[in-house]
C-alpha cells in the first residue's frame, strides 16, 4: 500500500548492494529493519538500539534481517 503511494510520487525503495557498502567501511555493515510506521515512516530507534547494543557485546555478529 505504502509503496504505491510513494510509485504515484515517483520514489521508490532503495536496495543497497551490501557488498559494495563492505568495500567502503573497515567495519561490519549492519543492514535490518529499522522503521516504524505505516503512513509517515520513521526510524525504530528502540531497535536499532537493540541491534547495535547486541553488536557491542559480541562485534562478530552478523546482523542481517528484514
Amino acid at each position: 500500500m505504502l509503496q504505491r503511494v510513494y510509485a504515484t510520487e515517483n520514489k521508490f525503495p532503495v536496495e543497497p548492494d551490501l557488498q559494495e557498502c563492505q568495500k567502503l567501511v573497515t567495519k561490519q555493515v549492519i543492514s535490518g529493519n529499522f522503521v516504524k510506521g505505516k503512513t509517515i515512516l520513521r526510524h525504530d530507534s528502540s531497535r536499532l538500539a537493540e541491534i547495535l547494543a547486541a553488536f557491542r557485546e559480541n562485534p562478530s555478529l552478523a546482523i542481517v534481517d528484514s
